[in-house]
């Protein structure tokens, strides 16, 4: 660890590796708990995903020690790894399969929060959760189209816009009303 420079993109790991290996040793909880805060903290910024892994492993942790301030706290950085997740994927099933892998991380941040005392960051917690999606759905809409007026790209705001609208309407109907779209059949 101390060979591994502070802006290595590896630091985010090797700190979850190291965290992990002081959690089985249970010798030192305060190096540990040092170590995966550091490993959420600089992973939020260059690989969320291990900031992810490093806060559910954190909170777990915390939550087995019933040490309640420090599992929100860790918890908390994993929801931020969750936004960003979502938010960097561009293809919708990619944000979605985010949502799954981290589902029930607001409802275990919720229960952290709680048992320290704090219910109102408990709410906090499960609706920034459940919002993930409808953030990306609202920004889509709130792109700002009106800086391509009068560019060459004007002639696809129109178009941006019906398709925006189209795929709200499609994702707001029941599974049973969706449309049926024919694949085009080929001829061996």
């Amino acid at each position: 660890m101390e060979r591994t420079p502070g802006d290595s993109p590896d630091l985010p790991r090797r700190l979850n590796m190291y965290g992990a290996a002081l959690i089985r040793q249970a010798a030192d909880p305060p190096r540990a708990t040092a170590t995966l805060r550091r490993a959420c903290e600089s992973a939020l910024v260059i690989d969320p995903q291990t900031a992810l892994f490093s806060a559910r492993l954190w909170g777990w942790w915390a939550e087995n020690r019933q040490v309640w301030p420090e599992a929100a706290e860790a918890y908390g950085f994993g929801l931020a790894a969750m936004r960003t997740l979502v938010r960097v994927q561009l293809v919708r099933t990619e944000k979605e399969n985010w949502l799954r892998e981290t589902a029930g991380l607001g409802t275990e941040a919720a229960y952290a929060h709680t048992a320290a005392g704090s219910p109102h960051e408990a709410v906090v917690a499960l609706e920034q959760s459940r919002a993930a999606l409808l953030d990306e759905a609202l920004q889509r809409e709130r792109a700002d189209l009106d800086q391509l007026r009068g560019t060459q790209w004007e002639p696809l705001i129109d178009r941006y816009v019906q398709a925006a609208v189209r795929e709200r309407d499609l994702q707001a109907l029941p599974v049973s009303e969706m449309p049926v779209v024919a694949r085009p059949h080929t001829v061996g």
